[in-house]
């Protein structure tokens, strides 16, 4: 079964790398799409999974604050 999330990126912080002096390290917050800004967002706030979600990278402009993002969630193989 594959479950399909719309998720916000809310916030990004930096902070330096731990291994390397000149880089950084970026995390983002993501909460789920409330019912509000179209048609599309309220369909996924009444179908899916509520919640929040953070990513770390090492890329800087992996996600835009106040964008939205699709999330798929499906059962990996052991």
């Amino acid at each position: 079964m594959s479950v399909r999330c719309k998720f916000r990126c809310v916030a990004k912080t930096q902070r330096p790398h731990w291994k390397h002096e000149e880089g950084f390290l970026y995390e983002y917050e993501f909460h789920a799409v409330s019912d509000e800004g179209s048609a599309e967002n309220a369909n996924f706030f009444a179908a899916t999974p509520s919640g929040s979600l953070k990513v770390g990278t090492v890329l800087d402009g992996t996600f835009g604050v106040g964008h939205d993002y699709y999330l798929d969630l499906t059962l990996a193989e052991q």
